[in-house]
């Protein structure tokens, strides 16, 4: 093996809370200095309770992006249950920090108006067989619902446009047709940004109205935009980076939202179930500090060490082939992990605390009808909360799923203190976790073949037969160690 590798040696055997919490550290720091992340689909649950309509999932997502009034800081993760039972629909909420009780209100308004629509559109469409509504009462109380809505997320869809506003404006630098849809899209973004500066005690009733239709413009502009065919054309090269970030995601989640509310009010699977009794009830938050954390460069070579030595060991070699240490990339990479220290502040985060709170009370409650095992959330849940959520369902047999994009991980990530098999979704948790970044991590390369533990060959099998090959193999495999490193330089 060449002098710059060496194999990683095992040293946890049975990994704790805060080993997790110093991987996703570490993971954290190396993300911002090679600036990736990792890309992924979004997921529904497999199996659904009889009681769900499919679109159970959809209203969830909308219920969520419409119940923040702030930015990033106020994301908030919902699940719902529906309690025949009881003739209630109940929406638990989560959030890093308390969830402001401003949100509950909303979500019960918001469950108003959709009960009045529903009512209001099978009154007057019994068959449910109209596409077209011309009610005047129909339309009024849709446009009261849409003001409700920018009234509340005001604050919050400022602070997303803010975000990428200059971005957005240095586009037009790199186009010269005045013609271009950018220009219309852009004229929309700075007229709902115009109103947002504005006091909004100012606001007169009419102008909520207004900033609504103003909002609906961004959505056909956008829809100009991508059907003029130039969306991915060179010039639009920094839009690009703004969508793929998911920053206009984010822009236009007060109208996508909204219309898909609106459209379900209308379906007849969700008839009955907006007449049901709201409950929204709301989770308290769970902070930590750890008594250690990794801070010189040869600790985080011990955290990335035992990261990949756990996996070798454990993880599934159909999923993460085994590797070895490349100490030349990884004594770069941890001196400039050590620059900076971590805070040792932690927080359970809302996806996982509300996963866990949620099992627990069915645990404790037999009788609780399930949820919809989909949770919902404003923000992309993180590296942590995605590997805990899949190894609940492999330690449980479960079918819980997150909103998955681009994930990232956080340094201040806590594992829950009470959860049904705790230890086991621990271990779980690591395993996937460790076996994740070996797949994809610089600094571990794929172990030469001869140094692959064989029980055929040591007892005279077809492994004896090909030993004349070993010297072979690690030519090769050193060949393409320097071909990988020459491609990454």
């Amino acid at each position: 093996m060449a002098s710059n590798t060496r194999e990683a040696e095992l040293k946890i055997s049975s990994p704790t809370a805060e080993h997790i919490t110093e991987l996703l550290a570490a993971i954290s720091k190396l993300q911002n200095r090679y600036h990736e992340v990792y890309q992924s689909e979004l997921g529904i649950p497999s199996s659904l309770p009889s009681d769900y309509p499919h679109e159970t999932s959809t209203i969830l997502d909308a219920l969520a992006y419409l119940s923040v009034s702030q930015g990033r800081p106020d994301s908030i993760a919902l699940v719902l249950r529906i309690n025949r039972n009881t003739q209630s629909v109940d929406i638990i909420a989560s959030r890093n920090q308390d969830v402001p009780p401003a949100s509950a209100v909303h979500l019960h308004q918001i469950w108003y108006f959709l009960r009045r629509l529903s009512n209001r559109y099978w009154e007057i469409y019994p068959n449910g067989t109209q596409e077209t509504i011309v009610d005047r009462e129909f339309r009024d109380i849709s446009l009261k619902f849409a003001e409700l809505c920018v009234r509340f997320s005001s604050k919050r869809l400022k602070e997303i446009i803010d975000s990428g506003f200059s971005d957005l404006m240095d586009v037009s630098a790199h186009i010269q047709d005045p013609g271009h849809a950018f220009y219309g899209f852009q004229d929309s973004i700075r007229t709902v940004r115009h109103m947002l500066s504005r006091d909004e005690s100012t606001f007169a009733d009419g102008d909520w109205r207004l900033l609504f239709f103003c909002i609906l413009a961004i959505e056909k502009a956008t829809d100009r935009l991508y059907k003029s065919g130039s969306i991915m054309a060179q010039e639009l090269r920094q839009l690009w980076s703004l969508i793929r970030t998911g920053w206009l995601f984010r822009v236009r989640s007060i109208w996508e939202s909204y219309d898909k509310l609106m459209k379900v009010t209308v379906s007849p699977q969700f008839r009955d179930i907006f007449n049901l009794q709201l409950n929204v009830h709301t989770i308290s938050p769970e902070t930590g500090k750890l008594s250690s954390i990794a801070e010189s460069a040869r600790q985080w070579e011990d955290v990335i060490e035992a990261a990949l030595a756990y996996s070798n060991k454990y993880g599934d070699p159909r999923h993460t082939e085994p590797g070895v240490l490349d100490l030349s990339t990884i004594r770069s990479d941890t001196v400039y992990m050590a620059q900076e220290g971590v805070l040792r502040e932690t927080v359970v985060h809302a996806e996982a605390k509300l996963l866990a709170a949620v099992e627990m009370s069915q645990q404790e409650n037999p009788e609780l009808p399930r949820v919809f095992t989909y949770i919902s959330t404003t923000e992309p849940p993180c590296q942590g909360c995605d590997g805990f959520c899949r190894a609940f369902n492999i330690t449980h047999g479960t079918t819980w799923k997150v909103q998955r994009w681009f994930e990232k991980a956080c340094p201040s990530w806590a594992f829950p203190s009470e959860l049904p098999r705790r230890d086991d979704i621990l271990k779980a948790t690591y395993n996937l976790l460790a076996s994740d970044w070996a797949a994809c991590y610089r600094g571990y390369l794929p172990k030469p073949a001869s140094s692959y533990s064989d029980s055929a060959a040591e007892s005279g099998g077809i492994g004896a037969v090909l030993d004349f090959y070993e010297d072979e193999a690690q030519n090769i495999m050193a060949k393409m160690m320097e071909l990988r490193k020459d491609m990454e330089g």
